[in-house]
């Protein structure tokens, strides 16, 4: 047997029709208060209720009087509903509307047979409606009036029992009190539905207010842990510029006042002009980087993307640091084919191989090799920096992955700042690659990283990008990279 899905779809949209009207009647929740609404609901549902019962005590032909004073009753219900509704004077029509329900159950007991009608079941429901339209400040108020009513009406019924009206005959005694039992049950029902209603309406609204919190917390916690971060690299920032840089320019002044004012031999002259060498470069490197992370900084990772030879890029490079490597007696050597191209910007990626050289003839030792090679993998071109120095340990390796500064210093006790990699690191990210370090201990460090290869039109590089980041995501690829290289 095939369900048929049409009954079911009927179902929800008559289902939302009816919270539609329900929300309608009762007032939008930004703009009332749950308890609001729900006055406007119950007086309108007691008022339309009524009008009903009215309708049948006329025909099997009750008390006109009580009929007329329900009717005047029934007016002042519907006044309050629209008071309250639609000029929003709830706070002033709940206090009549109190008044109004006592009137009509006082009303009902002496012209509906007191205690042997149904006012009794009128007063239970009454107090339980109260409490749910009303204020809590207004509770004990309201508990307080109903035993004063109550007793006071036993009272009369129990003393005075010929001020109260009966009924004619058994028959509409039991005629009364079905249609009342039958109208309350009517009542309770959808004063039910409507508190179940307004729940739900009340839980999906506060579970979208924690959602915002969420949301807003989670973004307040990243904002907030972004300025640690900032507030961590200014500090840093400050500390390489009160002493790491006074250092060198302080040495090289005292180097400067000893070449002028002392009578030196040409090998100690030599000694101090290299020596003040070193320290340019090392103060020409940091200052690159600060600027380079500074403008990072400042402006956010504005690329220039382009097609890039990577050979052409290297020498450069090479050529740049021939002067720090050829001190050590390294032989650097480029085997970067003359085809290679990506799609880069030229700049960051010339910061980045220039700082990973850097770093590798810091800790290569005189007469070591250092070896740049590239090859191409899928949309990706790796390019792999390899020295035989002396390798790093398991914990240097864990912070160079974990994205924290730091700095060592080299085989000919060489400074550096610490910046150089994670510059490396974010400029690769906002060019669509990785880096990827693996090292042995006293044979030597390869990093490698990945960009896109230029496929000869620009416009398609774009639709390299949703690719490259799962090629790169190997837990095997250190491995690959130190049996490669």
């Amino acid at each position: 047997m095939k369900f048929n899905f049409s009954y079911l779809r009927k179902f929800f949209m008559f289902k939302n029709s009816i919270e539609k009207l329900i929300n309608r009647l009762s007032g939008d929740s930004d703009n009332f208060t749950i308890e609001t609404r729900m006055f406007n609901l119950t007086a309108l549902l007691i008022g339309s209720l009524f009008s009903l019962g009215v309708v049948a005590n006329f025909i099997i032909g009750l008390n006109f009087w009580l009929n007329i004073s329900i009717v005047s009753c029934i007016a002042i219900l519907f006044y309050t509903y629209y008071q309250s509704r639609y000029k929003n004077n709830y706070t002033y029509v709940l206090p009549i509307f109190i008044v109004v329900s006592y009137t009509m159950i006082t009303l009902n007991w002496f012209l509906g047979a007191g205690s042997d009608g149904p006012s009794p079941i009128y007063f239970l429901l009454n107090l339980i409606t109260l409490l749910i339209i009303s204020p809590r400040r207004q509770y004990f108020f309201i508990l307080a009036m109903q035993l004063i009513t109550m007793s006071g009406l036993y009272y009369v019924d129990y003393n005075h029992s010929s001020w109260v009206i009966q009924y004619d005959d058994e028959n509409a005694r039991m005629i009364d009190m079905f249609l009342s039992t039958f109208f309350c049950l009517i009542f309770v029902f959808l004063i039910m539905a409507l508190l179940k209603i307004s729940y739900n309406r009340e839980r999906t609204k506060v579970k979208l207010q924690q959602n915002e919190i969420y949301d807003q917390n989670k973004l307040i916690l990243e904002q907030n842990e972004n300025l640690e971060k900032m507030n961590h690299l200014k500090s840093k920032l400050f500390s390489i510029i009160s002493h790491d840089m006074r250092s060198p320019l302080s040495t090289l002044h005292s180097a400067i006042n000893i070449l002028n004012e002392t009578h030196l031999s040409e090998s100690e002259r030599l000694t101090i002009i290299n020596g003040a060498k070193e320290r340019l470069v090392y103060t020409q490197e940091m200052l690159d980087n600060l600027l380079s992370w500074a403008n990072s900084q400042m402006n956010g990772m504005q690329t220039s993307m382009s097609k890039v030879n990577m050979k052409h890029l290297a020498n450069s490079v090479l050529l740049h640091l021939k002067p720090q490597y050829e001190s050590k007696f390294i032989n650097a050597v480029s085997e970067i084919a003359e085809d290679v191209f990506v799609y880069a910007d030229i700049e960051m990626i010339r910061l980045v191989i220039r700082n990973i050289f850097s770093n590798a003839a810091k800790f290569t030792s005189e007469d070591g090799n250092i070896t740049i090679k590239a090859h191409t993998e899928n949309d990706l071109v790796w390019i792999t920096i390899t020295d035989n120095g002396k390798g790093l340990t398991p914990i240097e390796l864990e912070k160079i992955n974990s994205k924290t500064s730091f700095s060592t210093p080299g085989t000919n006790n060489e400074k550096g700042t610490g910046l150089g990699l994670i510059l490396c690191k974010d400029f690769l990210h906002v060019n669509n690659g990785e880096l990827v370090v693996t090292s042995e201990m006293q044979k030597g460090t390869t990093f490698a990283f990945s960009l896109p290869f230029y496929s000869g039109q620009d416009e398609n590089v774009d639709k390299q990008k949703d690719n490259i980041r799962a090629l790169i995501r190997s837990k095997d690829r250190a491995k690959t990279f130190s049996d490669m290289y």
